[in-house]
This record gives structure tokens, C-alpha cells and sequence, in this order.
């Protein structure tokens, strides 16, 4: 589990062997346990194995597991302590599948990266991607949810899209 507390300070308890923690091992937390000492964290969200935060700055940073490239680092290495994912400070807000991430930035653009082998990035084909990766054009993005393969998302004219996989018709097409 992880959590943002009121004074803007990142706490993370429970299995660890992935290191989705960020304590710097893969010990189990019973209890919640802070996070290095920033006090700026605004938001927090996990996937299966990784973790993924957001701060004031407007800041991602990930952590955990990373066979698929889910961290956004360009690599395939695990994480045992939160890093930051490039360099932009304008993240609104970022949810995590099994193994991908889609982000959406204050501009209302849309973002994916990690497993996409089908189809979930929504980039319009099974590619994995290793650093976020821009999902189409559009700037009216306000939502995103990421499921174990497929994703969705809401625009602000109300509109649903959903892409990935379809096996028990979860993409509601």
C-alpha cells in the first residue's frame, strides 16, 4: 500500500519483493513507513509490481519493476528508491496497469509507456515503449484508467475511448 499523508509526506507498508516500496530493499512493512523526507508528494498510484508518485513541481517519479519498461526510464531495471522520470514538470495525473502507465499532462495531453503488447498504449500497435510516449493528438484529455491489458480514458466533451485488450468484452465496443 502507499499513501500521500496531509503534510505532503509519502508512506508505502506491505509485500515488497519487487521493491515497489521505495524503501531501498524488498523488506516487508507492517506498518506505513515514510519515504525518504520530502514533504511536496500531492499524488500516488501502484501497478502490479511498481509504484509511481507525483509531486508539486508537477514531477513524476517511479519505482519497482521494470520488465516491461513500466518506470519510464528507457531501461528494463528495477527501482528500489523513487526516481525521476525525465526531465517535464507539467504531470497532472498518472494510473498504472499490470505492466504500463498512462499520464496525463496539464496541457491535457495523453501519455503511455510499458507493455503494450495489446494494445494498451494505445499508440496503435503492440510495442512496448521505454520512456512515455505521446497517445495521439488530442488536448482534452481530463481522465485515464489503466487495467490489467487494456486502458481507457475520458476526453472533456464527455467522450469514452477504451483500447487494448477485448477478451471478455471490457472494451464495451
Amino acid at each position: 500500500a502507499l499513501a500521500v499523508a496531509d503534510d505532503g509526506t509519502l508512506w508505502s507498508w506491505g509485500a515488497n519483493g519487487s521493491s515497489q516500496l521505495g524503501q531501498g530493499d524488498t523488506a516487508q512493512r507492517t506498518a506505513p513507513t515514510q519515504i525518504g523526507s520530502a514533504s511536496n508528494w500531492t499524488y500516488v498510484t501502484c501497478g502490479n509490481t511498481s509504484a509511481y508518485a507525483l509531486n508539486e513541481a508537477g514531477e513524476l517519479w517511479a519505482w519497482g519493476f521494470n520488465s516491461s519498461s513500466q518506470l519510464g526510464l528507457g531501461d528494463t531495471i528495477t527501482r528500489n528508491i523513487p526516481t525521476r522520470v525525465g526531465s517535464d514538470s507539467d504531470w497532472q495525473t498518472i494510473v498504472a496497469g499490470n505492466s504500463h502507465v498512462l499520464a496525463i499532462k496539464r496541457d491535457g495531453s495523453l501519455w503511455a509507456w510499458g507493455s503494450g503488447s495489446l494494445g494498451q498504449l494505445g499508440h496503435g500497435d503492440s510495442s512496448n515503449r521505454t520512456t512515455p510516449a505521446r497517445v495521439g493528438t488530442q488536448t482534452n484529455w481530463v481522465s485515464a484508467s489503466a487495467g490489467f491489458s487494456n486502458s481507457g480514458g475520458r476526453t472533456a466533451d464527455g467522450t469514452l475511448w477504451a483500447w487494448g485488450a477485448n477478451t471478455y468484452g471490457q472494451l464495451a465496443n
